[in-house]
């Protein structure tokens, strides 16, 4: 807000995704930007953004997602579910259409979108009405492309997609599927001891993106590692660098994500897809971690040593050649483990978890730097192999103790 944000429109800033208050779009739409109205599976701000959608503010701003799961996509649908909520939420359902299409195409420069009229691409949604805006028909570049729900024209061209030996890519993709170079996970690679009488906590915000920090006195319950107190909502998070086999990690605690047993690890976790792993104690920790290190990504659940579940990702750690239907169901599922595990609703187990890590958005977050104060872009704890250290500023540099980092590093 305020000088910092016309710095930032200045820098080339042109649009904006992350609004979840009215006042705050109304700052960036006064001084030019764009608003993207986010309707995901973990961030849900239409409702709290609804009023834009009429003049004189809807014309610079337009319906988005971000991220969504599969299952939202086929049950609820993806631009037609938004649509559809922001009419049901009281926008008028012309403007509700233009925010998903003309307005889009308009701030993307898409000349050949955005119309239907001579010289513009056919790409077209034949729908039933303006209120329950189900699909009938889908054209593209003005070809049938999909009827009642039906795709009509499936395959990818060969010159696309040659399959190689493993019947998933051609040779020249294979480091694709072999993205995980780190070394297993231990235990004890979570063993974080206490320093000081109290703790900085992640405290999630349910629906939204934005944490918040939460300081809570050290305590060790029995049962659970120090700082662990599912009574208290206090878990413990965990994040390792896979790419580069940097041994980097950072651990730390999560609150508001309603653990009471054992644990859940993903390599989905933005923007740099580490390993992340969120539990009460630290053996099931360890165990779901490496499920997800072995299976080259995915998603594990694990209670009590056991492997509950799994849904492996092995291109990249990102993405898998099941169906979207069979990684629904897989996720349904998981998510039901995840949920008697003790995962609280309206907290998406595995999409909120994705963006725990992600220090761009405030305002506390844990990368394989260590714990991160997004606001003031100051690593507040830091965690380098086995050895956990926390930060001094002197002149404007950080300085850390601890004997088992480079000195590049030191």
């Amino acid at each position: 807000s305020g000088k910092a944000l016309n710095a930032y429109c200045t820098a080339g800033v042109a649009s904006d995704h992350e609004c979840c208050k009215k006042e705050e779009a109304l700052q960036k739409l006064r001084r030019g930007q764009w608003i993207m109205i986010r309707e995901g599976t973990a961030a849900r701000n239409l409702e709290a953004l609804i009023s834009l959608c009429k003049d004189p503010w809807a014309s610079r701003c337009m319906f988005v997602t971000d991220d969504k799961h599969p299952g939202d996509l086929r049950r609820l649908g993806h631009m037609d579910w938004i649509i559809r909520r922001a009419v049901l939420l009281g926008a008028d359902p012309v403007t509700a259409v233009l925010m998903a299409t003309l307005y889009p195409a308009q701030y993307f420069g898409l000349r050949e979108n955005g119309a239907v009229a001579p010289g513009y691409r056919a790409d077209l949604a034949v729908l039933t009405d303006l209120e329950e805006m189900r699909v009938e028909r889908v054209y593209k570049n003005g070809r049938l492309a999909a009827e009642n729900g039906r795709v009509l024209h499936k395959g990818i061209p060969s010159a696309v997609c040659k399959k190689g030996a493993d019947g998933l890519g051609g040779e020249s993709f294979q480091s694709v599927f072999h993205s995980f170079c780190m070394a297993p996970v231990r235990t004890q690679d979570l063993k974080l001891e206490p320093e000081g009488d109290t703790v900085r906590v992640i405290q999630l915000t349910p629906k939204e993106l934005l944490t918040r920090e939460r300081l809570e006195p050290w305590t060790h319950v029995a049962g659970f590692p120090p700082g662990v107190d599912p009574a208290r909502d206090i878990v413990k998070l965990a994040v390792f660098e896979r790419h580069k086999g940097t041994g980097h990690k950072g651990v730390g605690f999560l609150g508001g994500y309603g653990l009471k047993a054992g644990a859940v690890a993903t390599s989905v976790a933005h923007d740099s897809h580490n390993l992340i792993v969120a539990g009460v104690s630290d053996s099931d920790m360890a165990l779901a971690a490496e499920a997800v290190r072995k299976a080259e990504g995915g998603i594990a659940v694990v209670k009590g040593g056991t492997l509950l579940g799994i849904l492996p990702l092995p291109i990249g750690g990102l993405m898998t050649p099941m169906t979207a239907q069979a990684v629904d169901e897989k996720l349904e599922e998981l998510k039901r483990l995840a949920a008697g595990l003790g995962v609280r609703e309206g907290i998406d187990p595995f999409m909120t978890l994705a963006f725990v890590s992600l220090p761009v958005i405030p305002a506390l977050r844990l990368n394989t730097c260590g714990l991160i104060d997004v606001e003031r872009q100051e690593i507040l704890e830091v965690s380098f192999g086995e050895t956990q250290f926390r930060n001094e500023k002197v002149g404007g540099k950080l300085y850390g103790s601890g004997e088992n980092i480079s000195p590049e590093r030191k």
